[in-house]
């Protein structure tokens, strides 16, 4: 027994160690796992204050947005969670997920959803309404890249594949088409219609609760429109008067110089910028585009600087090439300009696959 004792007493933190692991291997054994992953002995889930179940559904709902916005799909909130909406009226993916609307034409689909709201689980954001559209025209969606509406402006590949049209600025503008909106963070996205625009978080004291389908007038916000999205099911609806261009200051060369010399930024803060200083966005960046294209080189370069112009028209990208560069270098451009969402660049992306036209790889092949 002293032999015993002394042997524990030299082992005293490896026996601790060990009983420690047993007990828990047994109570592991023991327990019923719950749907939710825990574990207990009477088979029920355990229940959380209400301040601990809203702070987990915080975390949750914060972690699957960056995940959305990073790797560019949604990541649903699991079933059973407990952070499913209370009002099953307000879909979530991952319980009452998406649902089809009428889409007979624009009027029907305003009838049919006006006041009623869609959430992924984040709000009754503007994002989600155009998903909840997408789905009813296609049955599949696409997540923004950026985690905001604006971020819709260059994705127009993913987008025109599920049966839409993209057209950049606003001008002929109709009925049913869906506007992307520059201006702010996060930018906005809404269904033109009647001279007014329909959709969620419009008018909301919480944008990040945001608020169901509505129709309202954005005044001047729509200074921001990037482009807008035209459903094909209705490009033989009858139009509706086009959209009257909010007053703006006509573009001039100082505007021009400005924006090439970086002074209004780029992205969404240049949109922003320039609606601050009273321009129209689309008419600056056409303008731009058009200054672009007038003075670029329309060179090819010789076989000695080691870039590669295949007969049948593809180009081997080298480390440093960008697809602008690349356009410049081989005169692949036109009219439309070279940069920008409605640019060449832009649709030399889409037409090789690429996501992201600022994104390309050595050893790719570039297709005219």
């Amino acid at each position: 027994m002293k032999r015993v004792i002394a042997f524990i007493k030299r082992h005293l933190a490896s026996v601790i160690v060990i009983a420690v692991i047993a007990v828990i291997g047994t109570m592991a054994t023991l327990a019923h796992q719950n749907d939710d992953g825990t574990r207990t002995f009477d088979r029920k889930a355990p229940k959380y204050s209400e301040a601990i179940e809203q702070a987990h559904c915080k975390v949750k709902a914060s972690t699957d947005a960056a995940i959305a916005s990073t790797l560019g799909f949604d990541a649903p909130q699991d079933k059973g969670s407990g952070c499913e909406p209370k009002d099953k009226e307000l879909a979530q993916l991952g319980s009452g997920v998406y649902y089809k609307t009428d889409l007979s034409s624009p009027t029907a689909f305003v009838n049919a959803m006006n006041g009623r709201g869609f959430n992924e689980g984040y709000g009754l954001q503007c994002v989600a309404g155009f998903k909840q559209f997408m789905f009813s025209l296609s049955g599949r969606v696409v997540a923004t890249r950026t985690g905001g509406a604006s971020g819709y402006a260059n994705q127009v590949g993913e987008i025109q594949a599920l049966g839409f049209t993209w057209h950049s600025g606003q001008a002929g503008m109709r009925d049913g088409d869906w506007a992307i909106f520059g201006g702010g963070q996060y930018g906005h996205v809404a269904m033109y219609y009647q001279g007014r625009f329909f959709g969620q978080n419009q008018g909301s004291g919480n944008i990040y609760v945001g608020n169901a389908f509505n129709l309202a007038d954005l005044g001047g916000y729509r200074n921001s429109i990037i482009g807008y999205y035209r459903p094909n099911i209705w490009n033989g609806t009858a139009s509706a008067p086009a959209v009257p261009a909010a007053s703006s200051k006509a573009v001039n060369d100082q505007v021009i110089a400005d924006v090439l010399r970086g002074v209004y930024g780029s992205g969404n803060d240049r949109v922003a910028r320039l609606q601050a200083a009273g321009y129209n966005p689309a008419e600056v960046q056409a303008a731009v585009n058009a200054r672009v294209v007038a003075q670029a080189p329309r060179a090819t370069a010789p076989a000695s600087t080691g870039y590669v112009q295949r007969s049948t028209g593809g180009y081997v990208v080298r480390r440093g090439d960008t697809l602008g560069d690349i356009a410049l270098r081989n005169g692949w451009h036109d009219a439309n300009g070279l940069f920008g969402d409605s640019g060449y660049t832009q649709r030399l992306a889409e037409r090789n696959g690429i996501a992201n036209r600022g994104l390309i790889y050595p050893g790719q092949v570039i297709n005219k």
